[in-house]
């Protein structure tokens, strides 16, 4: 399996991986190609979202309560992750990627074209928005 190589500091990493290159790289049908696994300690939800370029522009969140799964299905956009030693990681994503986003770790995104359509599964509890520019932020209701 080939997996793009992360960007980390300690146990700390953006993992992201094309689904589509992933997909076809199987050679035996029986044998799925296994990315990790995660545990969450409290309820999740998943569903989708639409979002226009700039919408999230300066607004970062965690999650203490588990990762959180991102499945980008149009669009790109820069992920961005703070790692414990206050350094921010950066790394382009597009459609067919997909993101495993650490449990409790600060990221936020850019939005790179018109609009993004991403697949989430996240923690239903355990979640916190705040702004670049102050004051709390809440997205996940």
């Amino acid at each position: 399996m080939k997996v793009s190589e992360p960007v980390a500091t300690e146990s700390i990493s953006i993992r992201n991986f094309d689904l589509s290159k992933e997909a076809e790289a199987i050679s035996d049908a029986d044998r799925p190609a296994i990315f990790g696994e995660t545990e969450w300690s409290t309820p999740v939800m998943f569903g989708v979202a639409r979002l226009p370029k700039n919408i999230v522009d300066g607004l970062w969140e965690q999650h203490d309560k588990g990762e959180e799964i991102l499945v980008v299905i149009a669009g790109s956009f820069t992920f961005r992750l703070q790692l414990p030693d206050g350094e921010i990681a950066e790394r382009d994503v597009a459609a067919g990627d997909m993101v495993v986003v650490p449990k409790g770790c600060p990221h936020s995104f850019r939005i790179h074209s018109e609009e993004l359509q991403i697949l989430f599964v996240t923690p239903k509890e355990g979640n916190h928005g705040w702004s670049e520019h102050g004051g709390p932020v809440d997205r996940h209701r």
